[in-house]
């Protein structure tokens, strides 16, 4: 009865997750005859900026740029239709990448110790308390726990670190 059981539960349970398997398979992330042109409509938005920089928002050259790079995708998505799945995925890929490009907000805090905090809380947990609260006291903690560390394995090693005590009985001239 118990082997019966098992046996359902592990075949119910392999064909859940080939189903979900099946379901949840990620698509290729380029089709098959779009590499070429979402490299090129690549090429062509990272050349409207070369220098990679991003121009201050609302300035009259980053409106520029979004004007050209807008008429870029417009043109590849009117020469090649099949591929405007893949344009809007390169599109979301630039965008993301522009917006972990932009420049760490806050003040300077503290000197040096206050930028490095504006970079781990604008970059690793993007201005977000929540997750800085789950996940910021083990890095609030690593610093504290190394020096404890070397403190601990110093102290430790002081002892291996001395010149050994031998006792005369023990002594042989060579």
């Amino acid at each position: 009865m118990k082997h019966q059981l098992l046996c359902r539960v592990c075949a119910s349970s392999v064909l859940v997750l080939g189903a979900l398997f099946l379901v949840a398979a990620p698509a290729s992330a380029i089709q098959a005859g779009c590499q070429g042109p979402v490299r090129d409509l690549r090429q062509a938005i990272t050349q409207l900026n070369p220098t990679g920089t991003s121009a201050a928002p609302g300035s009259a050259e980053g409106q520029q740029i979004i004007k050209q790079s807008t008429n870029a995708f417009a043109e590849a998505k009117t020469l090649h239709p099949e591929c405007t799945d893949d344009f809007n995925t390169l599109g979301a890929q630039l965008q993301a990448e522009a917006r972990s490009k932009t420049l760490i907000k806050g003040t300077p805090f503290l000197g040096p110790i206050g930028w490095l905090w504006n970079n781990v809380y604008y970059r690793v947990f993007s201005g977000n308390d929540v997750i800085m609260a789950l996940f910021g006291w083990a890095l609030f903690l690593s610093p504290i726990i190394l020096v404890f560390s070397i403190t601990w394995v110093t102290k430790g090693a002081r002892g291996a670190l001395h010149k050994p005590y031998v006792p005369d009985h023990l002594r042989a001239d060579l």
